[in-house]
């Protein structure tokens, strides 16, 4: 009989394969709903507002793998100290890049609609709500990065799926039909993007120890240059 510790890979590869089909079916069914609801011209300056604003998630930089590795690594050692020195520099690069990307948001609700007035004119606290939605995820990144490195990725690929599947599907459908703006998407991307860290930092604080003390201004220089 299989122990829980070798099920883990295959429940793993299982979820992440269930977060894709529900994404991608998510997505057939709810593009035509959203663009109906919003018109042709509002629906192109949605995917205009929102592919800007997720551009600011490249600040990751790759130190989102470079945590995994090198936590994975400690986690495999067992060295406390290391894997301690890898989250609390995660910790420190990912608060300063949730706040550039505050930083960024608000210049975009100054530049986006002033750039394209035509569609975009008094969007700007439309596109503080996606920019707030992107500072989260990336301020808290820390505890997702922590699960990974324990390899519990289906953890992360599981509340994907619920939150995905009460915010960007299921409520998008409901006020598809009962009246649709870019307020109530942006609203419902923010509210799924809170409940879904809420619930990954609940977990990792419960399967890994270290992310219950972590001490950003206790970051690294050399564990820096190793995850950057």
């Amino acid at each position: 009989m299989a122990t829980p510790s070798k099920l883990i890979p295959v429940v793993n590869v299982l979820m992440a394969q269930l977060n894709l089909v529900v994404a991608m079916v998510g997505s057939f069914v709810i593009t035509p709903r959203i663009l109906d609801a919003l018109g042709d011209s509002a629906y192109g300056g949605w995917l205009l507002v929102t592919s800007m604003v997720l551009y600011i998630r490249m600040l990751d930089l790759g130190v989102s793998t470079g945590a995994m590795k090198y936590g994975a690594g400690a986690e495999g050692r067992g060295d406390e100290s290391d894997l301690t020195r890898v989250f609390n520099t995660t910790a420190a690069v990912f608060l300063t890049v949730g706040a550039a990307a505050v930083v960024i948001t608000l210049a975009l609700t100054v530049i986006l609609p002033r750039a394209y007035p035509g569609v975009l004119a008094g969007q700007g606290v439309t596109i503080l709500i996606l920019g707030s939605a992107v500072a989260i995820d990336l301020g808290f990144r820390t505890y997702a990065s922590a699960l990974r490195a324990r390899s519990l990725f289906f953890v992360n690929d599981l509340v994907e799926t619920i939150t995905y599947s009460i915010f960007k599907l299921g409520l998008v459908l409901y006020f598809a039909s009962h009246g649709l703006s870019y307020r109530i998407l942006a609203l419902l991307t923010l509210a799924e993007s809170v409940g879904r860290n809420i619930i990954v930092i609940i977990a990792a604080l419960r399967a890994s120890p270290v992310t219950r003390h972590l001490h950003p201004f206790r970051a690294d220089r050399a564990m820096l240059k190793k995850i950057g």
